[in-house]
């Protein structure tokens, strides 16, 4: 157990010193060398098979939910705050594409070309860095120690924590957006757990991960900066930083975990 943990700590350690001193996209590539760590240390020091990480096939339906319940949820995020009126629409001028020299977005096709380049990048990031460090190695480690709804809240914990960096240097220190910000990285952390732990594999995750923060960060804006849905208290409706994202995931994790328990019944041996 030890070596999770200390490994663990390095990997929060590189990431806060690389919001501290600036590091900027060099601090990335130190998040990306640590999450390439987790070869060895499941090879050599715990003398486990690299699928028991998830790198294993997965059936379609498993696939298909890492692509719809990101959709979904945020689908309903934005219907709740366009209905109640917490934000506005801006036009497509207000997103500025930085694969084309930050110049702004003019059409749908423009928007939807920006949106999956974005997700291709960001899907090879989240499978190197998050996804194969919290679900792959940790979530695993800590099922094996303490059993899987344990494991489930402990590593759901850890992501949660993981986020503070990015809420007190990127966002700034707000005792409610903070608190609000790392409760609602927790509750994503137990949704993309209950999916890891249905399938056993990284790729239904990582595409929820992944397209999770490419609709996220263009639609509601990443930290402090704005995205097609403009709003002016962010700790209602964003996603991640606002109550109505923690009533939607509460919402979601209720009917995931209602589904595995129903799966468990029909499956145990009488």
């Amino acid at each position: 157990m030890y070596t999770p943990i200390i490994y663990l700590l390095i990997c929060i350690l590189i990431s806060c010193f690389s919001f501290i001193f600036g590091l900027g996209s060099y601090g990335q590539v130190l998040v990306l060398i640590m999450g390439l760590v987790v070869f060895p240390l499941q090879k050599f020091v715990h003398k486990d098979t690299l699928q028991n990480l998830g790198f294993r096939k997965c059936k379609f339906k498993n696939i298909l939910k890492g692509f719809l319940l990101p959709i979904i949820i945020l689908g309903l995020i934005t219907l709740i705050n366009i209905l109640i009126g917490l934000v506005k629409i801006q036009s497509l001028g207000e997103i500025r594409n930085p694969f084309n020299g930050g110049a702004p977005i003019s059409t749908l096709i423009d928007f939807s070309l920006f949106l999956f380049i974005n997700f291709a990048i960001l899907f090879i990031l989240e499978f190197i860095t998050e996804e194969l460090l919290f679900r792959g190695y940790l979530l695993n480690k800590l099922t094996l120690i303490y059993g899987e709804m344990k494991g489930i809240f402990i590593s759901s914990i850890v992501f949660g924590l993981w986020h503070l960096p990015i809420s007190i240097w990127l966002i700034g220190f707000d005792s409610g957006r903070t608190f609000i910000y790392i409760f609602n990285m927790f509750l994503l952390g137990i949704v993309l757990a209950l999916l890891f732990q249905e399938s056993k594999s990284l790729i239904p995750v990582v595409i929820f991960h992944a397209l999770w923060n490419t609709l996220e960060y263009n639609f509601f804006g990443f930290a402090n900066q704005t995205g097609l849905l403009m709003g002016t208290n962010r700790i209602i409706f964003d996603p991640e930083e606002g109550l109505i994202g923690t009533f939607t995931l509460l919402l979601f994790i209720g009917f995931l975990y209602k589904k595995t328990l129903i799966k468990k019944v029909i499956t145990q041996p009488i």
